[in-house]
C-alpha cells in the first residue's frame, strides 16, 4: 500500500509518499480501503507545527476519510468486509464527558487516512448512509461533528450566528436550518454572501462592508441578540457582542491565527453589562 507521511512543522513540502507493506490485524481492528479524503484546516495546522494537541513524528496525516472494509480481525462483531464506513476523529471517546484519556487522535497521536488502507479499531468506524457517497461522508467527521455539537440545544426557536465560511460554519448553517432555528451567517466577501444564503442562511452580514457588524445583528434581531454563536473567525468581543442575554458562545477556533485578548470595553454604557448572564462557554468541540 501506499501512504503519505509528514513530520508536524516540515509543511506540505514535508510530505512524502510512500510504499509500505501493511501491518498484521490485531483484535478488534478494521482494515479499511480508503476511496475518499476531505482536508480541513486542522490539516494545515499540524503541517505547521500549530496543532493544539499531539502529534506523532512521521504520521499519516489527515483525520476525515471514507472507504470500505475489506479485513477484520479476532472479535470484530460490527462491521465486516464490503461495509461502507468512516471514522470518528477520537477513537477512544465513545460517550460521555471529553477527558484526556480519550485525547488521541487520527491524524495527529494516530496515523490517519491519507493512505489506501487504513488499520483502525472497530469502535472508531460508523457506517455510511446509502444516500451519501464516499466523497461526501469523507467531510462529515471534522468540521461537520463540530458543527453538530456545538449546536447542541438549539431549539427552533433560537437564533444562530455563524462567523465566517470555513467548512463548520457551513455545516452549522445548514444543521441549523434543519433545526428550525433562524441563522444569521456573517461574511467578508459579496460572492460567498449569495452561497451562504443559498445553503438556508436567514441573513448575513459583511464584516468588510459593515464594521459594526454586530449592531446589525442586533438589529435583525430586533435588538435581542442571538441565543448561540458558532465563533470560528474573527474577534471573538464581536461575538459577544451579538449574544442575547442567556447567550452562548461555542468557541470552535479562529481560522485566522489570530488570538487577541478580550476587551471589556465593549460592554458600554447599560443597560448592556458584563458578567456570567452575558455568555457562557459553548460546547466543546473537536476543533
Amino acid at each position: 500500500m501506499r501512504s503519505y507521511r509528514v513530520t508536524s512543522g516540515a509543511g506540505i513540502d514535508g510530505l512524502s509518499l510512500r510504499a509500505e507493506e501493511p501491518r498484521p490485524l490485531g483484535p478488534g481492528e478494521v482494515a479499511v480501503a480508503v476511496h475518499a479524503v476531505s482536508l480541513s484546516f486542522r490539516e494545515l495546522l499540524v503541517l505547521r507545527g500549530r496543532y493544539v494537541l499531539p502529534v506523532k513524528p512521521d504520521v499519516i496525516p489527515v483525520s476525515d476519510g471514507a472507504g470500505e472494509v475489506v479485513a477484520v480481525g479476532a472479535g470484530v462483531e460490527r462491521v465486516r468486509p464490503g461495509d461502507r464506513v468512516t471514522a470518528t476523529l477520537f477513537p477512544e471517546w465513545q460517550d460521555g464527558p471529553f477527558r484526556p484519556a480519550v485525547l488521541p487522535q487520527l491524524g495527529g497521536s494516530l496515523d490517519g487516512l491519507l493512505t489506501e488502507l487504513a488499520v483502525l479499531p472497530e469502535r472508531a468506524l460508523v457506517p455510511i448512509p446509502a444516500h451519501l457517497s464516499y466523497a461526501e461522508a469523507a467531510t462529515l467527521p471534522c468540521a461537520a461533528v463540530t458543527a453538530w455539537n456545538a449546536l447542541d440545544g438549539v431549539l427552533k426557536e433560537h437564533t444562530v450566528l455563524t462567523t465566517g465560511s470555513g467548512g463548520v460554519s457551513l455545516f452549522a448553517v445548514q444543521l441549523a436550518k434543519a433545526l428550525g432555528a433562524t441563522v444569521i451567517a456573517s461574511t467578508g466577501r459579496t460572492d460567498k454572501e449569495r452561497r451562504l444564503l443559498g445553503l438556508g442562511a436567514d441573513a448575513v452580514v459583511n464584516y468588510r462592508s459593515d464594521p459594526d457588524w454586530p449592531a446589525k445583528v442586533r438589529a435583525l434581531t430586533g435588538g435581542l441578540g442571538v441565543d448561540r454563536v458558532v465563533h470560528t473567525a474573527g474577534p471573538l468581543d464581536q461575538s459577544l457582542r451579538s449574544l442575547a442575554v442567556s447567550g452562548q458562545v461555542a468557541f470552535v477556533g479562529s481560522v485566522d491565527g489570530e488570538w487577541p485578548p478580550l476587551d471589556p470595553a465593549w460592554c458600554s454604557a447599560p443597560p448592556r453589562r458584563c458578567g456570567p448572564s452575558r455568555s457562557a462557554a459553548g460546547p466543546s468541540s473537536s476543533r
